[in-house]
């Protein structure tokens, strides 16, 4: 059973790489709408004491992690490891390299939904340590603060956000349609849906939910299935 998970992990975890395509960057020759100046390109990360105290304050104490060195242990010591860690990323950073042993993670299968004894019904989860999560939260937080400050997220965007969820996502799509409605717009709603049975479920779910809504609003909509 260990290997027929490890066969299906590698496999997934495999695909979503090879889909990701090319990773950009400032120099890269791929244009994105010219939307990105030169000038507030991000070409470095300094993270403070501050930063790694703050993700260390958030981190939860049922973080699973594969070494013996539990969330709980950085939040006992966090006034005494917050100078070497701030140090030691920072260094890690100006050499654009990490030690060979934060790459390596356990993979455990999660059972998602479903019947338990099909391997499509589990969902693989990385287990990495507790000092390369850290510095791994510190980059993201930074990443998003210079994104949200030069105003290089769209509107549009919900989702990973702070404040933003689905939720609003449909609120404001809602929104829109209604105000379509009201000056005589006509609204063409198109869902996109993975090939996944789980997500192509939660969408007809919600279009039997919602049709009545729709029906009112005189909106047409279809479900397009990505193959």
């Amino acid at each position: 059973m260990a290997q027929i998970f490890s066969i299906y992990a590698k496999f997934h975890l495999t695909s979503e790489i090879k889909g990701q395509g090319q990773i950009l960057t400032c120099n890269s020759s791929v244009v994105i709408g010219d939307i990105v100046d030169d000038n507030i390109c991000l070409t470095s990360v300094t993270i403070a004491e501050s930063d790694v105290m703050f993700a260390i304050n958030r981190m939860k104490n049922s973080f699973s992690c594969r070494d013996d060195l539990p969330p709980m242990l950085f939040k006992k010591l966090k006034h005494i490891l917050v100078f070497p860690l701030t140090l030691l990323f920072n260094q890690l950073l100006s050499v654009a390299a990490v030690p060979q042993d934060w790459r390596n993670t356990v993979i455990i299968p999660v059972l998602k939904k479903g019947f338990a004894g099909s391997v499509t019904n589990y969902r693989p989860i990385s287990l990495t340590g507790v000092i390369s999560k850290i510095m791994e939260r510190v980059i993201s937080r930074k990443i998003t603060e210079y994104l949200i400050s030069n105003s290089l997220l769209s509107d549009a965007q919900h989702g990973f956000l702070k404040g933003s969820s689905t939720c609003t996502n449909l609120l404001e799509c809602m929104n829109d349609w209604t105000l379509n409605t009201d000056v005589g717009c006509n609204t063409v709603i198109i869902y996109t849906v993975s090939q996944k049975k789980t997500c192509h479920q939660t969408y007809v779910y919600i279009f039997t939910k919602y049709r009545p809504i729709l029906k009112i609003l005189s909106l047409s909509y279809s479900v397009v299935n990505l193959q």
